[in-house]
C-alpha cells in the first residue's frame, strides 16, 4: 500500500508512491527557493518499480519547459534524467539510466558555477560544464515528492531526500 511506511525502506521510515495521486508537497518554504542561485546538491534513494506510467517523477519544484528542476523519465521509466532550468531552456544534467526493478539506488545532482554533475551510487555518471546559468524556478513554484506540476505520478518508494545550498 502506499503512504508512509516502516517495512522495505533504506532508512528507518520511507515513503511509497503508487503511480495513481500519492504525493507529497512541501509547499514553497524560503529554505528551498533556489531562484536565481548558482549552487544545490540534492541527493535521494530511490526504489522505483518495473510498472510505471508514462512519466516517472520522483522529485520536482518549480517545473516548466524552462523552468525548475526536476527528476523526471519521459519513457515509462526507461531512463531518468535531473533536469535543471536557466529560464530559458531546462537542459538535462545527464542520464541516470533505467533504475526500475534494480532496488534501492542513491541518486545525487549538483549544480554550481562550473556545471553540473550527476552520480548513482556514488559513481559519477555525468558532468555538463555548459549548465552554469542561474537556476530560474516558476513564481508559483512548489516542491513535490512523488509527483511533478503536470500530475505526473511515481511508482516506488523514496527515502531520505536531502537538498543542500552548495
Amino acid at each position: 500500500s502506499s503512504g508512509w511506511n516502516t517495512t522495505d525502506c533504506k532508512f528507518g521510515g520511507c515513503l511509497k508512491f503508487d503511480d495513481v495521486n500519492d504525493y507529497v508537497s512541501v509547499g514553497s518554504p524560503a529554505s528551498l527557493n533556489f531562484d536565481n542561485r548558482n549552487a544545490l546538491t540534492v541527493m535521494f534513494w530511490m526504489k522505483a518499480e518495473i510498472a510505471q506510467a508514462t512519466y516517472m517523477d520522483p522529485l520536482s519544484w518549480g517545473h516548466s519547459s524552462s523552468h525548475g528542476i526536476v527528476f523526471q523519465s519521459t519513457d515509462n521509466g526507461a531512463t531518468l534524467d535531473a533536469l535543471i532550468a536557466d529560464g530559458t531552456t531546462i537542459p538535462s544534467a545527464g542520464n541516470f539510466g533505467d533504475l526500475r526493478g534494480t532496488g534501492w539506488r542513491h541518486l545525487v545532482a549538483v549544480k554550481d558555477s562550473t556545471g553540473a554533475r550527476i552520480y548513482l551510487d556514488g559513481v559519477l555518471k555525468n558532468s555538463d560544464a555548459g549548465i552554469t546559468a542561474p537556476i530560474k524556478l516558476l513564481s508559483n513554484w512548489e516542491f513535490t515528492v512523488g509527483r511533478d506540476i503536470n500530475d505526473r505520478y511515481f511508482n516506488g518508494t523514496i527515502d531520505n531526500v536531502k537538498i543542500y545550498q552548495r
